[in-house]
């Protein structure tokens, strides 16, 4: 539920009465997350009463991945990218 708009697009989703198809993610990156993170993303899915699932990844963690890589996430390399669609990266 991060980012820019989440509640304006939760209210225009609630409005067309949608919101049964929306369910929010949240990308665990391991022992790079802040503490409490998904927690929280947790919590703002339940005020709207969206569904809610944890996804991580198996094997290295996202502090190992830079270190594979040789390269830190940016917006032209991003981690999801990534992950979702390089698998040989």
């Amino acid at each position: 539920m991060g980012g820019h708009g989440r509640g304006a697009q939760v209210h225009l989703h609630s409005a067309a009465g949608v919101t049964d198809r929306i369910v929010v993610v949240h990308a665990d990156l391991g022992d790079a997350e802040w503490e409490g993170t998904a927690e929280l993303a947790a919590e703002h899915a339940a005020f709207y009463g969206l569904r809610f699932e944890v996804v991580a990844r198996t094997g290295s963690g996202l502090i190992d991945r830079i270190e594979e890589r040789g390269m830190f996430p940016s917006a032209d390399n991003r981690w999801c990218t990534v992950i979702c669609t390089k698998s040989s990266r």
